[in-house]
């Protein structure tokens, strides 16, 4: 079904197998309001009482639901980028993505009085419809107020509620239009991607207007080139867990540059090609 396999003959000659990757778990410290910068996964071992007069605390706590990962690739990026101000930020909220969209609020509680994320949005790619998705117009888009943290929770379980996603990929550029759409006076838009799926509307990206800061969560295998390019198009970035990728045109010398042992090449359109071992593995197609 994936591969538009017509028969068992077709399918049996693909490669099937399942790829383990494991990473290190990281650990950082355990005290005051460094709890924020702990990793999901490891704040069972940094909160082992509640107190009832930490909202830090508390807010961990009622995020448990949500799961446990030990990549904290959207706590360091925030912290990394203080100077991002006016922003819309834009979270893919399907059940892959529940753990690093947790960080936002803990991140958000940490920083309230200085935090430059303006408005808040979750995206679970069309609720619970799955054969009936059309590009632009999938839906399952929600917005919160990022300046109450008890709303943006109840919002996350809500959207949590009406669909997980279903598939794999999302729809990220609709997810940023409208938000756009109904915050038409941020600077930039900040989007929480999930870096192992499609974005099943990128023939749209050339409809957005500001400037669009993708922090790749899951980019173990290289970055998406998908994501690669709709910075490109946009004039923004890529920020992994240790690095921030600005000015991505002049990253490209001679139109390619590498990065975690993959290579990239800018094609026509601001399209972007990935290659390792001198092998073409993918094109973003328009």
């Amino acid at each position: 079904e994936q591969t538009d396999c017509s028969n068992s003959e077709e399918a049996r000659v693909l490669l099937h197998g399942i790829i383990i990757t494991y990473r290190e778990k990281i650990i950082e410290s355990k005290t005051g309001d460094d709890i924020a910068k702990i990793p999901i996964s490891n704040q069972q071992d940094a909160i082992v009482k509640p107190n009832a007069n930490s909202s830090i605390e508390q807010i961990s706590y009622q995020l448990e639901s949500f799961g446990q990962i030990s990549d904290s690739v959207v706590l360091k990026v925030l912290d990394r980028n203080p100077d991002w101000e006016n922003m819309l930020l834009v979270v893919d909220w399907t059940s892959s993505m529940y753990p690093y969209g947790s960080q936002v609020v803990l991140w958000q509680a940490l920083h309230m009085a200085t935090s430059g994320i303006r408005h808040l949005e979750f995206f679970n790619d069309g609720n619970h419809t799955l054969n009936v998705k059309k590009i632009g117009k999938t839906g399952g888009i929600y917005f919160s107020n990022p300046n109450n943290l008890e709303s943006i929770i109840k919002t996350m379980h809500w959207v949590r509620e009406q669909g997980d996603g279903g598939d794999i990929p999302e729809n990220d550029v609709e997810a940023i239009l409208k938000g756009i759409q109904a915050f038409p006076d941020v600077e930039q838009v900040v989007l929480i991607a999930d870096n192992n799926s499609e974005m099943r509307d990128f023939e749209l990206a050339d409809l957005i207007d500001k400037p669009v800061r993708i922090i790749l969560c899951g980019d173990y295998l290289g970055i998406n080139p998908q994501y690669l390019s709709l910075a490109l198009k946009t004039g923004g970035s890529i920020h992994t867990i240790d690095r921030d990728l600005s000015d991505l045109i002049q990253q490209f010398d001679h139109k390619q540059f590498e990065f975690n042992g993959f290579a990239y090449s800018i094609q026509p359109d601001s399209l972007v090609q990935i290659w390792q071992n001198d092998q073409s593995i993918t094109l973003v197609e328009p």
